[in-house]
């Protein structure tokens, strides 16, 4: 059997004769790239470059100002939701299927006033026509525009609502325009005085009644 030279050969007598090998010592060159160093500090050879160093802590204070920017646009959203909720007077949505007596009567004269002052304010006498509120669509169309101009423009509203209004009244302005095509001479009326006949009623309550007593069932 050849004999066992070097530090390999010395390692294996020790171990022959009961005693623990002594670990060899890694090179010079190995333990300056070491990532720890004796007291538990990172050496500076295993950290980055200093110009990666620069941009990691640019990031850094970057996220830490854009989540600061967040954290207080959620807590004034909050607020502002909070101050809605508070306050019983607020502006409310108008609903005609649940309005009556002296409600529904209030409710028609606040919407003829923004109608008429909409009208001259934005220049739409081609668009909406002194018959509107004789055509229930462009009735419940400048209803929902009124109520959100009252949501918009309430104290407790983001400065940011008046131009969303604005949007959704261009958008506003098409459909009315479309609902009031057939009055450009004049108020016409609607043809069908009834859509639904009697018997076609019938059928259709009869329906509803099998529709329920299958759903009970």
């Amino acid at each position: 059997m050849s004999s066992l030279n070097g530090a390999e050969g010395e390692a294996t007598r020790e171990w022959a004769n009961g005693l623990e090998p002594v670990a060899t010592q890694p090179p010079a060159d190995s333990a300056a790239a070491a990532v720890t160093s004796a007291n538990g500090l990172v050496s500076e050879d295993a950290l980055p470059p200093m110009d990666l160093r620069s941009g990691y802590q640019m990031l850094i204070n970057t996220i830490e100002v854009q989540q600061e920017v967040i954290d207080q646009l959620l807590e004034r959203v909050g607020d502002l939701e909070g101050k809605q909720a508070n306050r019983p007077d607020g502006p409310k949505s108008i609903d005609w299927a649940t309005l009556t007596g002296p409600e529904r009567g209030t409710a028609w004269r606040r919407l003829v006033r923004f109608v008429e002052g909409l009208v001259y304010r934005y220049s739409l006498q081609r668009e909406i026509l002194p018959c509107w509120w004789q055509h229930g669509d462009a009735v419940e169309e400048l209803t929902a525009l009124f109520s959100a101009r009252e949501r918009a423009y309430d104290v407790s509203a983001d400065a940011g609502q008046p131009v969303q209004w604005h949007e959704m009244l261009e958008r506003t302005r098409g459909r009315v325009a479309g609902a009031l095509s057939s009055c450009r001479d004049g108020h016409v009326p609607h043809v069908l005085a009834h859509w639904m006949a009697e018997d076609v009623r019938q059928q259709l309550n009869a329906a509803i009644n099998r529709e329920g007593a299958t759903q009970g069932d």
